[in-house]
Parts: C-alpha cells; sequence; structure tokens
C-alpha cells in the first residue's frame, strides 16, 4: 500500500493532517493507513501490535516522509 499512498507520505507534516490517509469511516471508529507493512527479512527480531497510536503513526509518517525515495526502491 505504501506506493499508493507515497505522494501523501512525502508531503506528510503533522498527524493532524491525515485526511488523505483515511481507509474506512465507520462514524465512530477511523482506520488510516500508516506506513507499517513492510517487513525486513533479515531482521533478528520482530515485534507485532495491533493498533499504533497516534503519536506512532506521526513518528512512522514523518520518517517514511523523510526516506521516501529509499522506500520506494524495495
Amino acid at each position: 500500500m505504501f506506493e499508493k499512498y507515497r505522494s501523501v507520505i512525502v508531503s506528510f507534516r503533522d498527524v493532524k493532517d491525515r485526511k488523505d490517509l483515511l481507509l474506512e469511516d465507520s462514524g465512530e471508529e477511523r482506520i488510516y493507513y500508516a506506513p507499517f507493512d513492510y517487513v525486513n527479512p533479515e531482521a533478528r527480531l520482530f515485534i507485532v501490535g495491533i493498533t499504533p497510536g497516534e503519536i506512532q503513526m506521526n513518528n512512522m509518517l514523518v520518517e517514511a516522509a523523510r526516506n521516501s525515495s529509499r522506500l520506494a526502491r524495495r
């Protein structure tokens, strides 16, 4: 899904401006894309979680924007 949202990620600055990352809105709950979908096949440690919070989403999107050209080649 990274390629689908790449243009939004490249210009990402703050989690409050995430409307273009909305995947689903059921009224009470909203699901947003955050680039947690890459898996490093050489990783020696794998941490599994269910729902990243707003801070984790912001941190990941800021880092993905910073590294977008390198991530797009994978």
